[in-house]
Parts: structure tokens; C-alpha cells; sequence
């Protein structure tokens, strides 16, 4: 693991952030505000090797809280699904999608926004 001190919070090394994408796609868990654990330090370096979240040095990692949330909101406009702030089935069914999209050389078209219809 490679996190960088710098002034302002933490900064990832290009390795570390791609070993974290991959760990995204662990989580089989929902997280929202209140969560605590491995899995929310795990969205929380996905967050910020995506350009998401800034998290400064007294901000303890591995909390679901407020900035946690405001990020993730932000991430989920950029996908186009709803902005709710919680990671649930969407969204880590889109990380998924957009991985292998990515993996494959594929783009998903900002214009068809993603959708979930429970059965």
C-alpha cells in the first residue's frame, strides 16, 4: 500500500489506486452514511483515485460520513444513475459495467443514463 502525505490529505500512487479499482468489485455490500469498515476505506481510495473525494488528514478513513457521501453523490451524477449517496446494487453494478467496458475499450454513452428496475 503506497499513500503519500502531502499538505492538503492523502495521495495515491498510480499502483496502489489500480489495485484498489479491482477491490471495488469486492464489495457485494450496502454502504451509506453511518458505515464503517474495510469496505468503506475501499470506496473511499476508489473515490479519490477517480477524482472524487479529497480527504483531509484529520478525517479519519474507513467512516461513511458526510464528505464520504457528498463524493459519492458527485460520482453518481458523472455516471448518470441516481445521485443518492448510498452504494448500493446500482451503482456497483455500473462500476462493474464501466470496468469492463473500460477493460474491453468499450464507452458507455453519457447520453443513455443508466437504470435499475427491481423485479
Amino acid at each position: 500500500m503506497r499513500l503519500y502525505m502531502q499538505e492538503e490529505g492523502w495521495s495515491l500512487s498510480a499502483n496502489y489506486f489500480y489495485a484498489m479499482k479491482k477491490e471495488i468489485l469486492k464489495i457485494n455490500s450496502d454502504l451509506m452514511v453511518g458505515s464503517e469498515g474495510k469496505d468503506v476505506e475501499t470506496l473511499q481510495i476508489f473515490l479519490q483515485g477517480e477524482g472524487f473525494l479529497d480527504m483531509p488528514l484529520e478525517v479519519k478513513r474507513g467512516y461513511f460520513g458526510s464528505l464520504t457521501k457528498a463524493s459519492l453523490v458527485r460520482y453518481q451524477k458523472a455516471l448518470g444513475i441516481e445521485a443518492s449517496g448510498f452504494f448500493g446494487l446500482l451503482t456497483r453494478a455500473v462500476i462493474r459495467e464501466s470496468m469492463l467496458h473500460d477493460h474491453l475499450g468499450l464507452r458507455h454513452s453519457s447520453s443513455a443514463p443508466y437504470s435499475y428496475q427491481p423485479a
